[in-house]
């Protein structure tokens, strides 16, 4: 049963009552102790997205209208799971994300599906082949990779560099970043697509942008320029960074 209930008002009702109770599926299935209720529903701020334990999938908008209703199991196989299906699908500009982890009671392959939000329709599904620990490390990489994605469109990633010496300084030259690290010339960095640069201070570097890998490979190069030497400790390096210094030679 999918339920909706109200907030306070602003004329300060009470809050807290059921609006609207909707069907999503027959029957009291249980699996031990899983109920089958386990996922959590997710929501845009317009609609909202249930998913089952028996995997049934619909959508309704905050009226209680249902928008339309999928059948996971029907369409490919019921769940190979011990304790019952208890993922909580994704939700990500205008797809929901449905992981399927089987190797219980089925040798079918486990899955991702894309699901198009306004119409329910699979964009896109990608099985892990077998078990193995291969595929099984490749599955906890993409569920990292997407996590990446979608804290980089949300919040954004950024890696901030030190200078360190006399002399030594950056500042913005349009887009991109001109650096002054101990050469008879400046040295430029261009920005590639998707970074941005500031210099908070002239020895303060931040790299901006949404791909992780791109910011942390754009700060490598920009800290090669000047590598931080080990006895003066002067160069480029990362904020926070250690540099191991060694003793100079002695007369």
């Amino acid at each position: 049963m999918a339920r909706m209930t109200r907030g306070e008002t602003e004329a300060g009702g009470r809050g807290g009552e059921v609006a609207w109770k909707r069907p999503l599926s027959g029957g009291n299935n249980r699996q031990r102790k899983q109920n089958m209720s386990t996922p959590s529903p997710v929501t845009d701020g317009t609609n909202v997205w249930v998913m089952t334990g028996t995997g049934i999938l619909k959508a309704f908008d905050f009226a209680g209208t249902e928008l339309w209703a999928r059948d996971i199991q029907k369409d490919y196989g019921r769940f190979g799971l011990n304790w019952g299906y208890a993922s909580s699908a994704l939700l990500h500009d205008d797809s929901l994300y449905v992981q399927v982890l089987h190797g219980m009671k089925t040798d079918d392959p486990s899955y991702v599906l894309r699901i198009d939000k306004k119409s329910g329709k699979t964009m896109w599904k990608v099985e892990r082949p077998t078990d193995r620990a291969p595929h099984r490390s490749l599955h906890g990489l993409s569920r990292t990779l997407v996590a990446n994605m979608v804290q980089g469109v949300s919040d954004g990633f950024e890696k901030r560099l030190e200078l360190v010496g006399v002399g030594y300084r950056a500042q913005l030259k349009g887009k991109d970043l001109e650096i002054a690290a101990g050469f008879s010339h400046p040295v430029i960095v261009a920005a590639p697509d998707g970074i941005t640069f500031d210099c908070p201070q002239p020895t303060q570097i931040v790299v901006h942008g949404i791909d992780k890998s791109l910011v942390g490979q754009t700060a490598a190069d920009i800290r090669k320029v000047r590598p931080p030497e080990p006895y003066k400790g002067k160069g480029i390096k990362y904020d926070g960074e250690v540099v191991r210094r060694k003793v100079g030679k002695r007369a």
